[in-house]
């Protein structure tokens, strides 16, 4: 579940993730994942999904699933369900 994000310079490539990693039943504390950590989760077949914290302690608002948009000859993006776009684009907030 990632809850925030930091893209490079450009504003354009990802460069970390803030978020939880499921354990088994519970939730780990908050984390860094990088851009490489994340494709080879979703490579792997793991889900990834965006959200926010709820206000009960380990509960998550779920809004949106993690994909990997690419066009032909191009690099794989990082993106949300419905949203297209020519760079990676979480749609979370900055930290």
């Amino acid at each position: 579940m990632l809850v925030s994000v930091r893209y490079w310079e450009d504003g354009r490539t990802l460069e970390y993730a803030r978020g939880y990693a499921r354990q088994g039943v519970v939730w780990s504390d908050l984390r860094l994942f990088t851009r490489g950590q994340l494709m080879q989760l979703i490579h792997s077949g793991a889900r990834v999904a965006i959200g926010r914290v709820a206000n009960l302690e380990g509960d998550f608002i779920v809004t949106g699933r993690v994909k990997l948009a690419a066009e032909a000859g191009k690099e794989e993006l990082l993106a949300i369900d419905s949203v297209r776009s020519d760079h990676d684009d979480l749609g979370l907030p900055l930290f």
